[in-house]
């Protein structure tokens, strides 16, 4: 896992490149650290591009989590949760929002009826793995496949052999 001062070291390059494993490693530190989660979104302040708008999009729902106010934790849930949609609507066949979305689904309470999407993403996912030409984010889909409920033993068979 990245220190601290190593994400905040990695936000600081030029923002105009944009690299995603930023955003990457950032969402997984950003659920408990607010901080971090503030950092990366003011690195998305004008997204350039549709995966840049979903991952603005999930960074919000999770600074919903460091919010105290349930209004405030649903006003950011909601704004990206429509950022996260409306990217994907854009790019229905990108990969990487697909598999943000997933992520997103499979974690967020029941109650929020956030879910409508898991059996879809899981069936893209699992048909255009193999084809996925970033082998971070090929791995990093494989692993939280692989971890996840929503997959069954008999599906992660053939992911287990995709790992390098």
């Amino acid at each position: 896992m990245l220190s601290l001062l190593t994400v905040l070291f990695m936000l600081q390059t030029s923002s105009s490149t944009y690299n995603l494993s930023i955003f990457r490693e950032g969402i997984e530190l950003a659920s408990n650290s607010e901080q971090i989660t503030l950092e990366l979104l003011d690195k998305l302040d004008n997204p350039t591009n549709y995966t840049l708008l979903g991952y603005k999009g999930v960074l919000t729902i999770i600074m919903a989590k460091h919010y105290y106010s349930p209004f405030k934790k649903m006003e950011a849930f909601d704004t990206g949760k429509a950022l996260l949609e409306r990217a994907i609507l854009s790019e229905p066949n990108n990969i990487e929002l697909r598999y943000l979305r997933f992520t997103i689904q499979c974690n967020t309470p029941s109650f929020l009826k956030y879910n409508t999407s898991i059996q879809p993403d899981k069936t893209f996912l699992l048909s255009r793995i193999e084809t996925c030409g970033d082998k971070d984010l090929k791995k990093r889909i494989i692993l939280f496949l692989l971890q996840s409920e929503q997959i069954s033993q008999q599906e992660k068979q053939p992911l287990k052999k995709l790992l390098p």
